[in-house]
Protein backbone atom coordinates (compact mmCIF):
# COMPACT_ATOMS: atom_id res chain seq x y z
CA UNK A 1 0.00 0.00 0.00
CA UNK A 2 2.78 2.43 0.85
CA UNK A 3 4.10 2.18 -2.73
CA UNK A 4 0.69 2.22 -4.39
CA UNK A 5 1.09 5.60 -6.06
CA UNK A 6 4.29 4.57 -7.82
CA UNK A 7 3.32 1.10 -9.02
CA UNK A 8 -0.45 0.99 -9.60
CA UNK A 9 -0.90 0.90 -13.37
CA UNK A 10 -1.82 -1.47 -16.14
CA UNK A 11 -1.07 -1.70 -19.84
CA UNK A 12 -3.72 -1.97 -22.55
CA UNK A 13 -2.16 -2.33 -25.99
CA UNK A 14 0.13 0.63 -26.47
CA UNK A 15 -1.43 2.63 -23.62
CA UNK A 16 -0.50 2.58 -19.95
CA UNK A 17 -3.28 3.44 -17.50
CA UNK A 18 -2.30 4.82 -14.12
CA UNK A 19 -4.83 4.77 -11.32
CA UNK A 20 -3.13 7.32 -9.03
CA UNK A 21 -1.26 10.57 -9.41
CA UNK A 22 2.43 10.52 -8.68
CA UNK A 23 3.39 12.30 -5.46
CA UNK A 24 4.60 15.24 -7.57
CA UNK A 25 1.39 15.50 -9.59
CA UNK A 26 -0.82 15.18 -6.52
CA UNK A 27 0.89 18.04 -4.69
CA UNK A 28 1.32 20.29 -7.76
CA UNK A 29 -0.09 23.79 -7.41
CA UNK A 30 -1.35 23.49 -3.82
CA UNK A 31 0.43 24.32 -0.57
CA UNK A 32 -0.32 22.77 2.80
CA UNK A 33 -2.40 25.85 3.68
CA UNK A 34 -4.24 25.39 0.40
CA UNK A 35 -5.17 21.84 1.36
CA UNK A 36 -6.51 23.13 4.68
CA UNK A 37 -8.60 25.89 3.09
CA UNK A 38 -9.97 23.48 0.51
CA UNK A 39 -10.95 20.96 3.20
CA UNK A 40 -12.66 23.64 5.32
CA UNK A 41 -14.74 24.94 2.40
CA UNK A 42 -15.67 21.44 1.20
CA UNK A 43 -16.70 20.29 4.70
CA UNK A 44 -18.76 23.42 5.34
CA UNK A 45 -20.42 23.34 1.93
CA UNK A 46 -21.26 19.63 2.01
CA UNK A 47 -22.95 19.97 5.40
CA UNK A 48 -24.89 23.13 4.64
CA UNK A 49 -25.85 22.05 1.12
CA UNK A 50 -26.71 18.46 2.16
CA UNK A 51 -24.56 16.76 -0.45
CA UNK A 52 -21.65 16.80 -2.87
CA UNK A 53 -20.76 15.20 -6.21
CA UNK A 54 -21.97 11.81 -4.97
CA UNK A 55 -25.05 12.83 -2.98
CA UNK A 56 -26.45 15.48 -5.30
CA UNK A 57 -24.68 14.37 -8.48
CA UNK A 58 -24.66 10.58 -8.71
CA UNK A 59 -27.74 9.97 -6.51
CA UNK A 60 -29.78 13.18 -6.59
CA UNK A 61 -29.74 13.63 -10.36
CA UNK A 62 -30.72 9.98 -10.79
CA UNK A 63 -33.75 10.57 -8.56
CA UNK A 64 -34.63 13.63 -10.68
CA UNK A 65 -34.43 15.79 -7.55
CA UNK A 66 -34.94 19.50 -8.25
CA UNK A 67 -32.73 20.40 -5.31
CA UNK A 68 -29.91 18.26 -6.69
CA UNK A 69 -30.24 19.71 -10.19
CA UNK A 70 -29.84 23.20 -8.74
CA UNK A 71 -27.03 22.16 -6.38
CA UNK A 72 -25.03 20.45 -9.16
CA UNK A 73 -25.39 23.48 -11.41
CA UNK A 74 -24.25 25.81 -8.63
CA UNK A 75 -21.23 23.82 -7.40
CA UNK A 76 -20.06 23.01 -10.92
CA UNK A 77 -20.19 26.72 -11.72
CA UNK A 78 -18.35 27.92 -8.62
CA UNK A 79 -15.79 25.10 -8.88
CA UNK A 80 -14.95 26.05 -12.44
CA UNK A 81 -14.78 29.73 -11.53
CA UNK A 82 -12.35 29.02 -8.68
CA UNK A 83 -10.20 26.59 -10.67
CA UNK A 84 -9.86 28.96 -13.60
CA UNK A 85 -9.22 31.91 -11.28
CA UNK A 86 -6.35 30.01 -9.65
CA UNK A 87 -5.07 29.08 -13.10
CA UNK A 88 -4.47 32.77 -13.83
CA UNK A 89 -3.99 34.25 -10.35
CA UNK A 90 -1.43 32.06 -8.59
CA UNK A 91 -1.66 31.85 -4.79
CA UNK A 92 -1.12 29.18 -2.13
CA UNK A 93 0.74 27.08 -4.68
CA UNK A 94 4.08 26.57 -2.97
CA UNK A 95 5.14 22.93 -3.24
CA UNK A 96 6.97 21.52 -0.24
CA UNK A 97 9.47 18.76 -0.84
CA UNK A 98 9.00 16.12 1.82
CA UNK A 99 11.95 14.06 2.97
CA UNK A 100 12.23 10.34 2.32
CA UNK A 101 11.51 9.77 6.00
CA UNK A 102 8.07 11.41 5.64
CA UNK A 103 7.10 9.02 2.83
CA UNK A 104 8.52 6.07 4.76
CA UNK A 105 6.71 6.74 8.04
CA UNK A 106 3.49 7.84 6.35
CA UNK A 107 3.60 4.61 4.36
CA UNK A 108 3.70 2.67 7.61
CA UNK A 109 0.86 4.78 8.99
CA UNK A 110 -1.25 4.21 5.85
CA UNK A 111 -0.61 0.46 5.94
CA UNK A 112 -1.62 0.34 9.61
CA UNK A 113 -4.72 2.43 8.96
CA UNK A 114 -5.77 0.12 6.14
CA UNK A 115 -5.33 -2.98 8.31
CA UNK A 116 -7.31 -1.43 11.18
CA UNK A 117 -10.12 -0.40 8.80
CA UNK A 118 -10.36 -3.91 7.39
CA UNK A 119 -10.43 -5.44 10.87
CA UNK A 120 -13.23 -3.02 11.84
CA UNK A 121 -15.15 -3.99 8.70
CA UNK A 122 -14.82 -7.70 9.39
CA UNK A 123 -15.84 -7.23 13.03
CA UNK A 124 -18.93 -5.31 11.90
CA UNK A 125 -19.88 -8.16 9.56
CA UNK A 126 -19.34 -10.78 12.27
CA UNK A 127 -21.40 -8.73 14.73
CA UNK A 128 -24.19 -8.61 12.16
CA UNK A 129 -24.22 -12.40 11.81
CA UNK A 130 -25.01 -12.65 15.51
CA UNK A 131 -28.37 -10.94 14.99
CA UNK A 132 -31.51 -12.97 14.49
CA UNK A 133 -33.10 -10.99 11.68
CA UNK A 134 -31.90 -12.16 8.25
CA UNK A 135 -31.79 -8.64 6.82
CA UNK A 136 -29.69 -7.36 9.72
CA UNK A 137 -27.32 -10.31 9.32
CA UNK A 138 -26.45 -9.29 5.76
CA UNK A 139 -26.45 -5.50 6.11
CA UNK A 140 -22.78 -5.40 7.14
CA UNK A 141 -21.79 -7.59 4.18
CA UNK A 142 -23.64 -5.45 1.66
CA UNK A 143 -22.37 -2.23 3.22
CA UNK A 144 -18.79 -3.52 2.90
CA UNK A 145 -19.36 -4.63 -0.70
CA UNK A 146 -20.99 -1.30 -1.58
CA UNK A 147 -18.02 0.61 -0.18
CA UNK A 148 -15.59 -1.69 -1.99
CA UNK A 149 -17.45 -1.26 -5.28
CA UNK A 150 -17.56 2.52 -4.89
CA UNK A 151 -13.85 2.66 -4.11
CA UNK A 152 -12.96 0.47 -7.09
CA UNK A 153 -15.13 2.67 -9.30
CA UNK A 154 -13.19 5.74 -8.19
CA UNK A 155 -9.92 3.88 -8.76
CA UNK A 156 -10.59 2.52 -12.26
CA UNK A 157 -12.25 5.72 -13.49
CA UNK A 158 -9.25 7.82 -12.46
CA UNK A 159 -11.30 9.93 -10.05
CA UNK A 160 -8.65 9.46 -7.34
CA UNK A 161 -6.33 11.64 -9.40
CA UNK A 162 -6.40 15.20 -8.14
CA UNK A 163 -4.75 16.30 -11.40
CA UNK A 164 -7.64 14.84 -13.44
CA UNK A 165 -10.24 16.78 -11.44
CA UNK A 166 -8.30 20.03 -11.75
CA UNK A 167 -7.87 19.48 -15.50
CA UNK A 168 -11.64 18.98 -15.86
CA UNK A 169 -12.53 22.13 -13.92
CA UNK A 170 -9.90 24.27 -15.66
CA UNK A 171 -10.49 25.27 -19.28
CA UNK A 172 -6.89 25.09 -20.39
CA UNK A 173 -5.04 23.41 -23.23
CA UNK A 174 -5.02 20.13 -21.30
CA UNK A 175 -8.77 20.10 -20.57
CA UNK A 176 -9.91 16.61 -19.54
CA UNK A 177 -13.67 15.90 -19.98
CA UNK A 178 -13.55 12.39 -18.48
CA UNK A 179 -15.20 13.37 -15.17
CA UNK A 180 -18.37 14.30 -17.09
CA UNK A 181 -18.50 10.84 -18.68
CA UNK A 182 -17.91 9.12 -15.33
CA UNK A 183 -20.74 11.07 -13.67
CA UNK A 184 -23.05 10.56 -16.64
CA UNK A 185 -22.43 6.80 -16.54
CA UNK A 186 -23.06 6.64 -12.80
CA UNK A 187 -26.25 8.70 -13.07
CA UNK A 188 -27.52 6.50 -15.91
CA UNK A 189 -27.02 3.32 -13.87
CA UNK A 190 -28.69 4.86 -10.81
CA UNK A 191 -31.52 6.22 -12.94
CA UNK A 192 -32.45 2.65 -13.81
CA UNK A 193 -31.86 1.12 -10.37
CA UNK A 194 -33.68 3.90 -8.50
CA UNK A 195 -36.65 3.48 -10.85
CA UNK A 196 -36.77 -0.26 -10.17
CA UNK A 197 -36.38 0.15 -6.40
CA UNK A 198 -39.03 2.89 -6.21
CA UNK A 199 -41.35 0.75 -8.34
CA UNK A 200 -40.88 -2.14 -5.89
CA UNK A 201 -41.40 0.23 -2.96
CA UNK A 202 -38.92 -1.58 -0.72
CA UNK A 203 -35.21 -2.20 -0.39
CA UNK A 204 -33.46 -5.52 -1.05
CA UNK A 205 -34.07 -6.29 2.63
CA UNK A 206 -37.80 -5.55 2.28
CA UNK A 207 -37.46 -2.41 4.35
CA UNK A 208 -39.37 0.77 3.55
CA UNK A 209 -37.57 3.31 1.41
CA UNK A 210 -36.07 6.30 3.21
CA UNK A 211 -35.61 8.89 0.47
CA UNK A 212 -35.36 12.68 0.92
CA UNK A 213 -38.72 14.42 0.65
CA UNK A 214 -37.58 18.04 0.85
CA UNK A 215 -38.17 19.76 -2.51
CA UNK A 216 -37.60 23.32 -1.31
CA UNK A 217 -34.76 25.18 -3.02
CA UNK A 218 -33.69 27.41 -0.13
CA UNK A 219 -30.77 29.83 0.32
CA UNK A 220 -28.86 27.32 2.47
CA UNK A 221 -28.87 24.76 -0.36
CA UNK A 222 -27.52 27.31 -2.83
CA UNK A 223 -24.98 28.78 -0.40
CA UNK A 224 -23.77 25.34 0.67
CA UNK A 225 -23.40 24.14 -2.92
CA UNK A 226 -21.55 27.34 -3.82
CA UNK A 227 -19.10 26.99 -0.91
CA UNK A 228 -18.53 23.32 -1.68
CA UNK A 229 -17.80 24.22 -5.30
CA UNK A 230 -15.27 26.84 -4.24
CA UNK A 231 -13.46 24.30 -2.05
CA UNK A 232 -13.60 21.61 -4.73
CA UNK A 233 -12.28 24.00 -7.36
CA UNK A 234 -9.59 25.23 -4.98
CA UNK A 235 -8.14 21.84 -4.14
CA UNK A 236 -9.57 19.34 -6.61
CA UNK A 237 -10.72 17.09 -3.76
CA UNK A 238 -14.17 15.99 -2.62
CA UNK A 239 -14.94 13.67 0.32
CA UNK A 240 -14.98 10.23 -1.34
CA UNK A 241 -11.71 10.43 -3.27
CA UNK A 242 -10.00 12.29 -0.41
CA UNK A 243 -10.75 9.47 2.05
CA UNK A 244 -9.32 6.89 -0.36
CA UNK A 245 -6.29 9.09 -1.08
CA UNK A 246 -5.62 9.21 2.66
CA UNK A 247 -4.05 5.77 2.30
CA UNK A 248 -1.51 7.00 -0.26
CA UNK A 249 -0.85 10.74 0.04
CA UNK A 250 0.36 12.36 3.25
CA UNK A 251 -1.02 15.74 2.09
CA UNK A 252 -4.53 14.58 3.01
CA UNK A 253 -3.66 14.95 6.70
CA UNK A 254 -3.71 18.73 6.05
CA UNK A 255 -7.09 18.49 4.28
CA UNK A 256 -9.09 16.08 6.44
CA UNK A 257 -9.01 17.85 9.85
CA UNK A 258 -10.25 21.08 8.30
CA UNK A 259 -12.95 19.17 6.43
CA UNK A 260 -14.18 17.86 9.79
CA UNK A 261 -14.07 21.37 11.28
CA UNK A 262 -16.13 22.66 8.36
CA UNK A 263 -18.72 19.96 9.02
CA UNK A 264 -19.01 20.94 12.70
CA UNK A 265 -19.14 24.68 12.00
CA UNK A 266 -21.85 24.55 9.32
CA UNK A 267 -24.84 23.75 11.55
CA UNK A 268 -24.11 26.44 14.20
CA UNK A 269 -23.69 29.01 11.42
CA UNK A 270 -26.94 27.88 9.79
CA UNK A 271 -28.80 27.98 13.13
CA UNK A 272 -27.42 31.44 13.93
CA UNK A 273 -28.59 32.77 10.56
CA UNK A 274 -32.04 31.20 11.03
CA UNK A 275 -32.38 32.74 14.50
CA UNK A 276 -31.35 36.15 13.19
CA UNK A 277 -33.81 35.84 10.30
CA UNK A 278 -36.60 34.81 12.66
CA UNK A 279 -35.78 37.70 15.03
CA UNK A 280 -35.83 40.12 12.12
CA UNK A 281 -39.18 38.82 10.89
CA UNK A 282 -40.62 39.03 14.42
CA UNK A 283 -39.46 42.61 14.92
CA UNK A 284 -41.13 43.61 11.65
CA UNK A 285 -44.41 42.04 12.81
CA UNK A 286 -44.21 43.83 16.18
CA UNK A 287 -43.40 47.15 14.55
Amino acid sequence: LSTLTDNTSTTLGDNTLTFYDSQTSFSAGLSYAGYGISGLLVGFGVKMGNGCTSGHGVCGLARLSKRSVVAVGVFMGTAMLMANFREHVHFLEYNYTASDAVYKYYGWFADGLFIVSQIAGVMSIVKGFAKEDKAEKLQGVFAYLAGLLFGLGLLFSGMLKRSKIVNFLTFSQGWDPSLAFVMAGAVLVNLITFHLIKKKGKTAFNESLDLPTNNIIDPFLIAGAAVFGLGWGFGGLCPGPALVDLFSFYQIIFWLPFYIVGQFVADPVKNYIMVRMAAGAYSKIVD
